[in-house]
C-alpha cells in the first residue's frame, strides 16, 4: 500500500484490548483506562471501565454505554449491581450505599421505584 493510500485509513479499535485513556493518573495513582470488547471504535460488550475517580464499571457495554447486566463501584463506596440502559441504572437491581443501607427492586433512569 503506497503513502497516499495509506492517508484515506483512519485506525479503530475492534475486537479484545486494552485502552488506557491519555495515561493520566489521579491523585491515588488510578489510571482511566478500559480493558474489554471494541465493535468500530466504541465499547461494545463486555469490559471493565476504571476511571480517574477510582470508581470502576464491570458489565456490559453498547456503543459506548453501559448497557444490560453490570456492576459500578463507586470510590466512595457505594455499588449498584443489575440492569443498565444508556448508562443509567434501569431494570431489576441492588444498590447499596456506604452506609449499609440497600435498595433492592426496580430502577427507572437512575431513580428507584
Amino acid at each position: 500500500m503506497d503513502e497516499e493510500t495509506k492517508k484515506g485509513y483512519k485506525m479503530v479499535r475492534h475486537g479484545y484490548g486494552l485502552n488506557m485513556f491519555g495515561g493520566s493518573r489521579n491523585s491515588d495513582g488510578v489510571m482511566t483506562k478500559y480493558e474489554g470488547i471494541w465493535d468500530r471504535d466504541r465499547r461494545h460488550g463486555e469490559g471493565k471501565g476504571v476511571y480517574k475517580d477510582g470508581s470502576i464499571f464491570t458489565g456490559s457495554f453498547k456503543k459506548d454505554h453501559f448497557e444490560g447486566f453490570g456492576r459500578f463501584e463507586w470510590a466512595l463506596g457505594h455499588v449498584y449491581e443489575g440492569m443498565w440502559k444508556e448508562s443509567q441504572m434501569d431494570g431489576q437491581g441492588e444498590f447499596k450505599n456506604v452506609n449499609g443501607r440497600k435498595h433492592v427492586g426496580f430502577f427507572k433512569r437512575n431513580y428507584f421505584l
